[in-house]
């Protein structure tokens, strides 16, 4: 609503108490381990509180310049907070070309779990892995997921690509040297989803590929689906490639973060939402991408309803309600991009 006061404006939905996105955790928090260097460096992110026996794992592949986990906090939170050990590759090293991510990524994920099978008192549930890529982490997690048993890695029964990118800057091109593999490798029986934004534009096509040419996948296995923005309120929701970021600590301190609808409602630009929108939690995180791949999960390793994760239904395009009574806009899921 331009020009109406800042104060005036409905505040967004709060998470959710339970379910998938939820606020019920069954443990309290995580411990982060590091190891390796340069473009092998990995973390490990494991339950505690308390620390169980065998645990899930998600291999989570962060987008171009996102590599600090403070990016991810909040996401990579909720997953331990829900049992899952988290493997972080740093896979870009230190000048490393594009074209050599995938395979860093590889052998960092394949030493991540040598030393979790080493543990006395955390063993990785091998029938429970998923992976979820953000940007160019949305190829290489692909890729993973069919070159899986080739590289006699755990096959990912879940994939979760977000915002996929072979080039930070589309309007640079895309012949970066970044392999996209044959998708036919990934297993039948795994659950595909696919997800851009209307923010987003340079996603969609290359999404689009990547969800076709997953032919080995039933259509009913897969979800192509995109986020809508919605400026009603505060936080503004934009719908962009930094939708899925999750910072729990601000990374600059502007007068701009402070001001963010104002400053949203003037200036639409993708590139500078980043900034304006890098502090806290809200609606596309909860109600979003924690649901989705909470949900994905739910139905991967415990049969859970398909229907509000895969499907476009009322309860699958819920996002939330402003403070005002009015829902926000909601997610748009098919399985014919």
């Amino acid at each position: 609503m331009p020009g109406a006061s800042p104060a005036a404006q409905p505040l967004g939905p709060v998470q959710p108490a339970t379910g998938p996105g939820g606020a019920d955790w069954p443990h309290a928090g995580f411990v982060q381990k590091e190891f390796g260097s340069y473009e092998e460096r990995t973390l490990l992110f494991e339950p505690v509180g308390p620390r169980p026996a065998s645990a899930p794992v998600v291999i989570f592949l962060h987008g171009w310049v996102t590599a600090d986990p403070a990016f991810h906090a909040g996401w990579i939170e909720h997953l331990c907070r829900r049992g899952w050990v988290v493997i972080y590759p740093l896979y870009q090293g230190t000048g490393e070309h594009s074209s050599r991510y995938t395979i860093n990524a590889i052998r960092s994920v394949k030493e991540a779990f040598r030393r979790l099978y080493a543990e006395t008192d955390l063993q990785p549930d091998r029938e429970r892995v998923a992976v979820i890529g953000h940007e160019v982490g949305a190829v290489m997690a692909a890729n993973l997921a069919a070159a899986a048993r080739y590289f006699k890695l755990p096959v990912p029964k879940v994939v979760m690509v977000l915002h996929p990118s072979r080039h930070a800057n589309a309007g640079a091109g895309l012949n970066t040297g970044l392999e996209l593999y044959d998708l036919s490798g990934i297993a039948p029986g795994t659950l595909l989803m696919t997800v851009v934004g209307d923010e987003d534009p340079d996603s969609y096509e290359l999404a689009r590929e990547m969800f076709y040419i997953a032919d080995n996948l039933p259509t009913r296995d897969k979800a192509f689906v995109t986020f809508l923005s919605d400026l009603r309120g505060k936080p503004p929701l934009v719908a962009d490639r930094h939708a899925v970021l999750s910072p729990k600590e601000p990374r600059y301190e502007r007068e701009i973060e402070r001001r963010r609808f104002e400053y949203l409602q003037t200036f639409r630009a993708r590139r500078l939402s980043r900034w304006t929108r890098c502090r806290g939690l809200d609606a596309m995180d909860w109600y979003g991408t924690f649901r989705l791949f909470d949900g994905l999960c739910d139905v991967a390793f415990r049969g859970g309803p398909r229907a509000p994760v895969l499907e476009d239904t009322d309860a699958g395009r819920f996002m939330g309600v402003w403070s005002d009574g009015v829902p926000v806009k909601g997610l748009l899921t098919t399985h014919r991009p």
